[in-house]
Order: structure tokens, then sequence, then C-alpha cells
């Protein structure tokens, strides 16, 4: 464990974790990132108090968003026949 204290006497745990998540939570996510750029809203880690960012595909099986102290990890909500239609372009 790695601990960062802070001058008020808190402490930070900076160890980096890996987080799964369930698909009905990765389809409210998809759904929620295919809106959030046009209403300019996004999402933030509470621990870190960061955004969440992540680079993933369409035809990726899983996909991967990251903060500085966490990585969320979760299969890719959309069907196969989606998958295999984005892999092809």
């Amino acid at each position: 464990m790695s601990i960062i204290w802070t001058p008020d006497g808190g402490a930070i745990n900076t160890e980096r974790t890996e987080v799964h998540w369930p698909i009905e939570f990765m389809r409210m996510l998809a759904i929620f990132a295919a809106n959030c750029e046009d209403i300019q809203l996004g999402i933030r880690c509470e621990r870190c108090q960061q955004p969440l960012n992540g680079k993933n595909a369409q035809s990726d099986n899983f996909w991967h968003m990251e903060c500085p102290c966490r990585t969320y990890v979760g299969r890719n909500p959309l069907s196969t026949r989606v998958r295999k239609q984005e892999a092809r372009h």
C-alpha cells in the first residue's frame, strides 16, 4: 500500500487498483459516453478527483477506462454483430 500523508493529518492511498464492472453498468456507460461529448459532461473519480478517460473501439471485446488511481474494465456491451461490422471498416 502506498500512502501519502496530507498536511491536515489525512492520508491518501495512492495504490493503483483495477475495478471490474458488470455488463449492465458498461451498457449504461456506453449510452452516456455516446452523448456526453455533445452536452459537455464527463465522469470523474471521487477518490482522486480526476476525469476517467478511455480509448476504446466498438470492436474491442473489453473496454478500459482509467483515472490516475484506478483502471476500470468491463466487457463491451455492444452486440457481436455491431463489433464485427466496426472491425471491417
